[in-house]
């Protein structure tokens, strides 16, 4: 299972990217990373082309993956298909870098449930 944390957004509504405020001495995505951490669970940043420069400056440019142009798609979907796209045989455990007040318990629920049922499963199926 692989964790992976949302911040490609263009946070227009915002007017900064959420991903790299703080809340208290860490950026919001930081502190998903540390509740992934906390898990016991790998993870990666799914950021896009933009943000690159200044999160290769802040996280380690291997946990960081851009979103695929090649993918005619935007918004989440398209972090969550890119993350996939580099890792196809990793289950993948989602979460926004905007919820910083997400509880780490929550997390341990989900991941048991999902431990103890498939919730979703992708097969590769030839295309007739």
């Amino acid at each position: 299972m692989l964790g992976l944390i949302l911040c490609g957004g263009k946070s227009s509504r915002m007017g900064k990217d959420k991903g790299l405020l703080k809340l208290e001495a860490k950026t919001w995505a930081q502190t998903a990373v540390d509740k992934f951490i906390e898990l016991n669970i790998p993870v990666k940043l799914s950021v896009n082309k933009d943000q690159y420069a200044e999160y290769s400056s802040v996280f380690p440019v291997e946990n960081l993956i851009i979103d695929d142009d090649s993918l005619s798609l935007r918004g989440p979907l398209l972090g969550l298909l890119s993350g996939h796209l580099k890792n196809p045989d990793d289950s993948i455990f989602l979460l926004a870098c905007d919820m910083p007040l997400m509880e780490t318990d929550v997390l341990k629920q989900l991941l048991h449930h999902c431990k103890e049922n498939t919730i979703f499963h992708w097969t590769k199926r030839p295309i007739n």
